[in-house]
C-alpha cells in the first residue's frame, strides 16, 4: 500500500501529550484511519489467523472474524498487524528522541528557517505543513509545532509518515 502523511492541527494547550492523547481518541472515534480488515474483507480469516499468532486476545479476534469494528486504538494498531492504520494512530509518543511510533517538536532551527522566527503564525504554521512533513526522516514518525495568534500559543499543528 505504501506509507501515508497526514496532518491534524488542534487548540493548544501546554500539555503536547495530552492534546495528542485527546486527537487519536478523536480520531479513532471518527473511524478516519486506514482498516484493512474493511478493505480485503475476502482476507479477513487471514489477518484474523495472523493477529490470533501474535497473541491477540481471543475476544478480539472473535471481532476481527465476525467483521465488528475494533474496540480500541490498541486493538486497531493489533489488527492492522504491520500495515498500520496510516494515520495518527500510528504515532503515540510526543517525544524529543526520534524513532518509531515518535512524535518530536520541530527543532527551533527550522522553524527560523521557514518562518523567520521560532513563534510562527498559527495559521502560516498550517498552510505550510506539508514542508514541515518534508523533514520527516523516517516512516512511523512524524513532528508536532505549537502555532502563535497575536503572540500567544493558540493551536499545536501535527504532521506524519505512516502505514506500510
Amino acid at each position: 500500500m505504501g506509507a501515508s502523511g497526514w496532518s491534524h492541527r488542534v487548540p493548544y494547550q501546554e500539555d503536547v501529550q495530552a492534546a495528542l492523547d485527546a486527537l487519536r481518541a478523536d480520531v479513532f472515534a471518527r473511524g478516519e484511519f486506514e482498516k484493512m480488515w474493511e478493505q480485503f474483507p475476502d482476507m479477513r480469516g487471514d489477518l484474523a489467523d495472523e493477529v490470533e499468532s501474535y497473541g491477540a486476545d481471543p475476544a478480539s479476534v472473535a471481532r476481527l472474524r465476525a467483521g465488528d469494528p475494533p474496540t480500541s486504538i490498541d486493538e486497531a494498531l493489533e489488527w492492522s498487524t504491520t500495515e498500520g492504520t496510516h494515520s495518527i494512530l500510528d504515532t503515540p509518543t510526543v517525544s524529543d528522541t526520534q524513532g518509531f511510533g515518535h512524535l518530536n517538536p520541530v527543532d527551533p532551527e527550522l522553524l527560523r528557517d521557514m518562518f523567520g522566527t521560532d513563534r510562527p503564525d498559527a495559521e502560516e504554521l498550517w498552510a505550510r505543513r506539508d514542508e514541515l512533513d518534508e523533514s520527516i526522516e523516517g516512516r512511523w514518525e512524524g513532528l508536532c509545532a505549537i502555532g502563535y495568534t497575536d503572540g500567544a500559543p493558540s493551536t499545536i499543528v501535527f504532521v506524519g509518515v505512516s502505514g506500510d
